[in-house]
């Protein structure tokens, strides 16, 4: 994910749930596979609020 890349992880995470989103609503395995792995390199940034959201999504079981 780009942004990611250049440490703009709020944008990264905000990019990532629309992602999820997509893909929870979709019901693909392979599509959530893909946000998945977008948002897997977001774990070093746990210390912005949005990605500490976004993970608290799979620890509250929004994604599927």
């Amino acid at each position: 994910m780009a942004y990611a890349g250049v440490r703009q992880y709020d944008q990264a995470a905000e990019a990532a749930g629309v992602a999820l989103d997509m893909a929870n609503g979709t019901g693909s395995k392979r599509t959530l596979n893909e946000a998945v792995n977008a948002v897997n390199p977001l774990g070093l940034a746990r210390g912005s609020r949005a990605v500490s959201s976004l993970f608290e999504r799979f620890d509250e079981g929004w994604v599927r």
